[in-house]
């Protein structure tokens, strides 16, 4: 996956909001992430245990290249030998493909050029930073996501996966194919199929119980607007289909599970043989 560190700095990046929820669910992780990394087993002394922050792509009040250098000079301050950026999106859209790997290119040219850290009596070489996989990418992820929402929705309800999505080429298949190992329908918040015509597709053949699955880490603006479209279009759906019932399950990012799951996949910087067959299955549903 990414270069083994004996004491890591991990940047758990997201894409950043003007609403402040998604922010302050990031810090809520970035917390339950570092503390559920000091009780893992191991020979570690606490000093010696990991670092985790948080980093945002837009509406930071710095950019994403200038955070990663005061991360890295924190993590470096503080003993560690390597810093981790993980990027906490859920398709290979292009902030995770080009936005992310230019920020952190701009963060090693500058670090390279200073040539010490900030505080330093002497230089010091900077910290090699690596990227681990986008999020959505892992291949223990879509095991994992199945299995957290097949907790989440009752098995006479018919599932439907609400995602942001990506006209990126190539940057829906991961989700398109954790719909259908879910046995869900698949709407979309930018692209087509939208939200409310995909419910009136389903109620059309007889199917008036359904549960939405956001495929979204936190709650914020978008999962805000999608709400309010889904109550402008619940009226007419409603009045032409008077069975219709809807559940909507929360958000996964600001669970324990999904801190949890951040530990295994990226603290241990290893899948476990379970999960990476899991996820195998999952590929050829």
């Amino acid at each position: 996956m990414v270069a083994s560190f004996s004491r890591p700095a991990y940047v758990l990046v997201t894409h950043g909001s003007p609403d402040p929820r998604p922010g302050a669910a990031l810090q809520a992780l970035t917390v339950s992430m570092a503390e559920g990394l000091e009780k893992a087993p191991g020979d570690r002394p606490q000093a010696a245990r990991p670092m985790v922050r948080g980093a945002e792509l837009e509406c930071g009040d710095t950019s994403l290249a200038s955070q990663l250098i005061v991360i890295h000079n924190e993590a470096q301050e503080s003993g560690c030998d390597g810093v981790v950026v993980v990027p906490l999106f859920l398709s290979a859209g292009v902030h995770a493909m080009e936005d992310i790997p230019e920020a952190i290119a701009e963060a090693k040219e500058k670090l390279a050029t200073l040539g010490k850290i900030s505080d330093a009596v002497t230089p010091a070489s900077p910290l090699p930073i690596e990227t681990a996989p986008v999020l959505g990418k892992h291949p223990a992820w879509s095991a994992w996501m199945k299995r957290y929402w097949q907790e989440n929705f009752q098995a006479s309800h018919v599932p439907v996966v609400v995602a942001h999505g990506t006209r990126r080429t190539g940057g829906n298949q991961k989700m398109e194919g954790l719909a259908r190992s879910l046995g869900a329908r698949l709407a979309f918040w930018s692209i087509d199929p939208k939200l409310p015509e995909t419910i009136e597709a389903i109620t059309a053949q007889g199917q008036n119980q359904l549960t939405l699955l956001p495929y979204f880490l936190f709650e914020g603006g978008i999962t805000d607007r999608i709400a309010q479209q889904l109550d402008g279009a619940m009226g007419p759906l409603k009045a032409k289909y008077p069975e219709l019932h809807i559940t909507q399950a929360k958000p996964f990012g600001q669970s324990t599970a999904f801190a949890d799951f951040l530990i295994g996949a990226y603290g241990d910087q290893q899948s476990t043989e379970a999960d990476a067959a899991d996820s195998r299955e999952l590929s050829l549903t």
